[in-house]
C-alpha cells in the first residue's frame, strides 16, 4: 500500500455521499474533466473537476440499491449504470468500442449483451448467457460474474469471475474463444493493455462462500501475455 503525502498538485472533489463510493472513473473525453462517482446509496454523480472550488455535481442518475457498476459509452455523453436491484444484481458493464452496444454481468452466472437502438429489428440481436458456472454431479455452482474488459482490437471481451477462471468471448458469433487457467480465488477485476498484447488482472476473495477457505487466498494481481489466437474472433 503506497500513501502520499497532500500538494499542490493534488485536490480534493466536493461532492455529498452519505453512505459511501463504489466506484470513480474519467470519461473518454480526452481532457480528463468529466469524473463519474457511483455511491452505495444510490447515485452515480457526474462530475467536472476542471475547477476545483466550484460547485461540481453536473447531474445525477438515481438508483434505490447501490451502484456497482457503471461505464461511459463514447465520450462523456451518455453512462450506463447498473444496481443491486432486485434478483439481477449487476457486477459489470462495458460498451462496445464503437458504442452500438454494451455488455453486462451480474452475481448468477449470467452475461447479456444489450443494443442502444430501440429500434425492434436491432433489438433482436441482443441476448444473453450462462458462464462461470460448475456442475459437480447432480448440483450447479453458479459464481458471479465480477469483471468485462473488451480487447481495444477484435472487439471480443473477457469476463472473469467468482470461480477464478477469465473467459474470452467472440459476441459476433457467439462462442467462447479461449479459457485462461484457474486462478486461486475469485476475479474481481480486469484490464487489456492499449496495444492488447496483455491482460491485467486482479483476485481476490470475495467472502462468497459460507464456509471460506483456510488459509483464505491472498490478493494478488497478474500480468498475462495475450496471443492473437486466444482473442481473435476465428
Amino acid at each position: 500500500m503506497a500513501h502520499y503525502v497532500a500538494s499542490a498538485n493534488e485536490f480534493p472533489v466536493d461532492v455529498k455521499v452519505k453512505h459511501g463510493i463504489t466506484k470513480v472513473q474519467f470519461a473518454n473525453d480526452n481532457y480528463n474533466r468529466i469524473l463519474g462517482v457511483a455511491t452505495w446509496d444510490g447515485f452515480v454523480k457526474i462530475l467536472d473537476v476542471t475547477n476545483p472550488n466550484a460547485p461540481l455535481d453536473k447531474r445525477n442518475q438515481y438508483h434505490t440499491k447501490p451502484v456497482l457498476a457503471f461505464t461511459f459509452m463514447g465520450g462523456s455523453d451518455f453512462i450506463v449504470s447498473g444496481d443491486t436491484d432486485g434478483n439481477y444484481q449487476t457486477r459489470s458493464i462495458k460498451c462496445f468500442p464503437d458504442g452500438h452496444a454494451f455488455v453486462m454481468s451480474s452475481i448468477e452466472g449470467r452475461v447479456a449483451v444489450e443494443y442502444f437502438d430501440l429500434n425492434p429489428e436491432i433489438q433482436k440481436n441482443k441476448y444473453a448467457f450462462k458462464c462461470h458456472r460448475q456442475k459437480v454431479d447432480d448440483s450447479e455452482f453458479i459464481y458471479p460474474v465480477n469483471a468485462i474488459a473488451f480487447h481495444p482490437q477484435f472487439n471480443s471481451f473477457a469476463t472473469g469471475g467468482s470461480d477464478g477462471l477469465v473467459n474470452v468471448w467472440d459476441p459476433s458469433n457467439r462462442k467462447r474463444l479461449c479459457q485462461l487457467r484457474k486462478f486461486n480465488t475469485s476475479v474481481v477485476s480486469l484490464d487489456f493493455s492499449s496495444d492488447g498484447q496483455f491482460v491485467a488482472l486482479a483476485t481476490t476473495y470475495m467472502y462468497e462462500s459460507d464456509v471460506p477457505p483456510v488459509p483464505v487466498p491472498d490478493p494478488e494481481i497478474m500480468v498475462r501475455k495475450i496471443t492473437d489466437f486466444e482473442v481473435k474472433p476465428k
